[in-house]
């Protein structure tokens, strides 16, 4: 336990946690989304020197995600690499890695611990955000949310496009916060620019019927951990012929 108090106590020294809550920049527009962008890369810029000692005891589930992942896959996709923590277990059964990222001060952290791995030639880093238009991720057989989708304010756009980007077959794999059981606590991951609520949860279970679902509870907060599959073409076909297809009930849920 003395770990985890070390951990809170210094993220509340640096994000404190009596101090009001941000307002949210409107992101229904390129403007908005931009500045709600410019936000949290001015918060991870002094954030990344303490994100590996204050997170662990925090962001619970994430090696479980990627050991759920098939043991081979030919191209992976992390999404919100941060300092890298889900690489290694991605390098691991994935032949390369796309690793997105736009804070430049996490992604060097990320890089730096690709680098002792000596696999850098096995992973390609994206400083756009997750979904740019421009930016073409197809057939890929993971694409991987570990604490970002509660980040990124059109969450709905981020998983169209992980559905667009996975190949027939492939998966995504998605670990995140759902609530708060203490209000400041609440408050404190609002100040870290994390949207709580269900909203993401129903919205990837609609998106992907075929999945499996964890929900867990943390000494202050409860998470998720949800795996979705995209069907293959001919699996497309008879889910279509269905009109309830996208309301499906989880195919399994395992409480922890």
């Amino acid at each position: 336990m003395l770990h985890a108090r070390t951990g809170l106590e210094l993220m509340a020294h640096s994000t404190s946690l009596s101090s009001p809550a941000p307002e949210r920049p409107a992101v229904d527009s390129p403007r908005g989304s931009q500045l709600a962008l410019d936000r949290v890369r001015r918060f991870y810029k002094w954030q990344a020197g303490l994100y590996d000692y204050t997170r662990p005891w925090l962001l619970r589930g994430r090696s479980e995600l990627i050991d759920e992942l098939p043991a081979r896959l030919d191209v992976a996709v992390d999404v919100g690499s941060g300092t890298g923590f889900a690489l290694p277990g991605l390098l691991r059964i994935a032949r390369q890695v796309i690793a997105v990222e736009p804070s430049p001060d996490m992604r060097h952290r990320a890089q730096r611990r690709v680098a002792k791995l000596a696999a850098s030639a096995r992973v390609t880093w994206d400083t756009r955000p997750y979904g740019t238009p421009s930016s073409t991720r197809a057939n890929v057989d993971a694409v991987v949310f570990s604490y970002s989708l509660s980040m990124i304010p059109e969450f709905e756009s981020a998983v169209e496009r992980a559905e667009v980007d996975l190949a027939p077959g492939g998966q995504i794999a998605v670990v995140d916060f759902v609530s708060a059981r203490w209000r400041p606590f609440g408050d404190f991951l609002t100040r870290c620019h994390v949207d709580l609520g269900e909203e993401r949860l129903e919205f990837l279970q609609q998106r992907f019927p075929q999945h499996t679902l964890s929900l867990r509870r943390g000494p202050l907060w409860s998470y998720f951990l949800f795996w979705g599959r995209r069907p293959t073409d001919s699996e497309g076909r008879r889910l279509g012929d269905s009109p309830t297809a996208r309301h499906r009930k989880p195919e399994s849920t395992r409480a922890g």
